[in-house]
């Protein structure tokens, strides 16, 4: 497995990959890559990449396209801390790049350490107290910083690798990506920041009736709603 991190222009629905960062056991690198869009201020604000920076370093994306192929879809699977957004970034900027599996360390954390106190990477790099080790950036030879995808890659590794010394398979974490989370702590609303096994049922049952929640709120409702049923108030089930 490798380890893939990507800086962005932004986040929206036009934005594309401008740094792409891999680790793993054996390896690690990073690219440049100029976009054909301009790069949002508080994308920059975040990762501080600099248009000098990419016209002089840089890759054309034709040519980052081909480093993937050549360097990294050989390697299996792909980990991400975020895989729906680095997932989404790198279909906008390349429509036809293959992928193989993939694990999402965000998501498995969410399964595994449900009470962490925030499931960013990096805070889970000092919650967990993971060893980080980081070669120099690809691009300029200096020390390497968070929020650039080379060093959050190596972050990411180390969180995969606990994963792993926890006794999880490769196959136990892409499984685990795909499966909806009992989330721990409701994060919206008139119980915003209490336990989810707190919360009222009716409140449960109304949080089943609406349809703009995603899958992890209507998932967790729908455990601790029916977890929650006697046999007399069966007929309720939404």
């Amino acid at each position: 497995m490798i380890v893939i991190d990507t800086e962005t222009t932004g986040m929206g629905d036009q934005d594309q990959v401008i740094e792409l960062g891999w680790a793993s056991q054996d390896r690690g690198g990073g690219m440049l890559i100029v976009p054909t869009v301009p790069i949002q201020p508080d994308a920059r604000a975040s990762h501080h990449i600099t248009d000098r920076e990419l016209f002089t370093r840089g890759y054309n994306q034709a040519q980052a396209l081909r480093r993937i192929e050549d360097e990294l879809i050989e390697t299996s699977p792909w980990v991400f801390h975020n895989a729906a957004f680095d997932m989404r970034m790198l279909r906008q900027t390349w429509p036809s790049l293959p992928v193989p599996p993939v694990i999402c360390t965000w998501r498995c954390s969410l399964h595994l350490w449900p009470d962490a106190p925030s499931h960013s990477n990096q805070a889970l790099r000092y919650w967990l107290d993971l060893p980080v080790v980081a070669a120099q950036c690809p691009h300029c030879g200096q020390a390497p910083h968070a929020h650039r995808a080379p060093f959050d890659a190596s972050v990411t590794l180390a969180l995969v690798n606990r994963m792993v010394e926890m006794g999880f398979s490769v196959e136990d974490l892409v499984r685990m990506s795909g499966e909806p989370v009992v989330l721990h702590r409701v994060r919206f609303g008139k119980h915003e920041g209490e336990l989810w096994v707190d919360v009222p049922r009716d409140y449960l049952h109304w949080i089943l009736r609406q349809g703009d929640f995603d899958e992890d709120v209507r998932h967790t409702a729908h455990h601790y709603f029916h977890r929650s049923l006697t046999p007399q108030n069966y007929s309720d089930t939404p």
